[in-house]
């Protein structure tokens, strides 16, 4: 009995040693294991880091291929199927975000570089193949799982969009509907009136080319307007501003014998850049031409001796704002504050010089900032050279060239490095062309916001 007893224990030891040496060897593996998955969740990890073009994972780089997901999909299988939750969830958001960026891309005519754009100034145009119904699928094929900077952008830059589009379309019944009305009870005051109360509905869409048509309406009012009206009849007694507004009309005097010089003014935001400002100068100082330099009031406080070595040189000097902030999210106080501390400062900076002309950071603001700044002008552009999203020198110059026009204002910015030799190509072309370099408001550009 005893015997039998010993036996049994003895087995029972057996059978724990077996299974104690079991759990340390699976612990052994399981530890290996987890060693080997940690080091592949890390590394793809790394991989969907470098899909972003930050390193807070918010903006995603718009060079990578289908092929670079495709890799990061396959290699997030890898990894043990309970550690993979985070991971894909990580990777599903870059991927909404790239495909958006795709999407938007097919709406405008020129690289949106969400990223960049944020620094910028550019406004951009529709793509002229650009319809309804493809900018409504757009919109509703953009969807977002998470929501941060990225897709706040997005989602404002559809809204904008959108407004635009229907602005178009609001702009181009108005001018048809006024095209076709009886103007016959109108005053010439209230003709004109009307006219240029859509005049400037048109100008805020003129950049995309589907306000073509509204456009082409309105110059065929305009050659109404002319036979009906002599608009240089003294008994008419027009105040200043509506001569004004006659005198500056594009399409009152298309057509007609006026300035015919080839003009250009040079204009270049968001310095003072000591990096690059100095190199603008010189090329400037060097074919004998004069820009316009529109400043931030932040910029000119940390380097007023350049400031000065701007306005020594000859050129203007405008004001761009003191933060660069976008006038559409300001109140009312806040943009005065931003042009007004902004004027301090470069009078302080130059012994007294104070700016007669501003460009709204962005182009934003429209009419509200500039009804609100007064005593001062407005300055656009009709010609955007991009440079903030260009690659080379080369790119910048024929984006400018394929734009140019007679009475030409060039949007630069004095913090891009391709700039001087962008410069040191256009301005003798330019020379050779015929024109004469001016101020932005010896142009007379009709338009004061977009």
């Amino acid at each position: 009995m005893f015997s039998k007893f010993s036996t049994t224990a003895k087995n029972w030891k057996i059978v724990l040693i077996l299974v104690l040496c079991l759990f340390v060897s699976s612990a052994i593996a399981l530890g290996i294991y987890n060693y080997k998955d940690s080091s592949k969740i890390q590394a793809v990890e790394k991989e969907i880091h470098a899909l972003y073009a930050d390193e807070k994972d918010v903006y995603i780089r718009e060079d990578i291929s289908q092929d670079t997901l495709d890799q990061v999909e396959a290699d997030i299988g890898k990894v043990f199927f309970m550690k993979r939750w985070k991971l894909q969830k990580d990777f599903q958001s870059a991927k909404e975000k790239y495909e958006a960026a795709k999407l938007l891309n097919q709406i405008f005519d020129s690289k949106l570089a969400l990223k960049e754009r944020k620094d910028s100034d550019s406004v951009l145009s529709f793509r002229e193949d650009l319809t309804y119904e493809k900018l409504a699928d757009i919109q509703e094929k953009i969807n977002f799982s998470r929501q941060d900077e990225f897709t706040d952008r997005v989602y404002a830059t559809l809204n904008e969009s959108a407004t635009d589009w229907n602005q178009i379309i609001h702009t181009e019944d108005e001018v048809l509907a006024f095209k076709k009305s009886k103007k016959s009870d109108l005053s010439p005051q209230e003709y004109l009136t009307e006219f240029f109360q859509l005049e400037e509905e048109v100008g805020r869409t003129q950049r995309h080319p589907q306000s073509v048509h509204a456009q082409e309406a309105l110059k065929e009012v305009a050659i109404e307007m002319g036979d009906t009206l002599q608009l240089d009849d003294e008994d008419y007694n027009f105040d200043e501003e509506l001569m004004d507004k006659i005198s500056n009309s594009p399409y009152l005097n298309d057509g007609k014998k006026g300035d015919e010089r080839k003009l250009v003014a040079l204009t270049f935001d968001d310095g003072p850049n000591p990096d690059i400002t100095p190199d603008i100068l010189d090329v400037l100082d060097k074919y004998d031409v004069k820009g316009t330099f529109y400043l931030l009031g932040s910029l000119v406080e940390v380097y007023p001796e350049l400031v000065k070595e701007t306005l020594d040189a000859g050129h203007e000097l405008g004001n761009h704002s003191f933060t660069h902030a976008n006038f559409e999210e300001l109140t009312d106080e806040e943009i005065l504050e931003e042009i007004n501390s902004t004027q301090k400062a470069i009078k302080k900076a130059t012994d007294g010089y104070e700016p007669k002309t501003y460009r709204l950071p962005y182009g934003a603001g429209g009419k509200r900032a500039v009804d609100l700044i007064e005593g001062m002008t407005s300055i656009i552009w009709n010609v955007d050279s991009e440079d903030w999203v260009s690659d080379s020198a080369q790119e910048i110059l024929t984006r400018v060239n394929e734009n140019l026009q007679d009475k030409s204002i060039l949007l630069f910015h004095d913090s891009h490095e391709h700039l001087v030799p962008v410069l040191e190509s256009l301005i003798p072309a330019l020379q050779a062309e015929g024109y004469e370099f001016v101020t932005p408001e010896e142009i007379n550009y009709p338009y004061y916001y977009y």
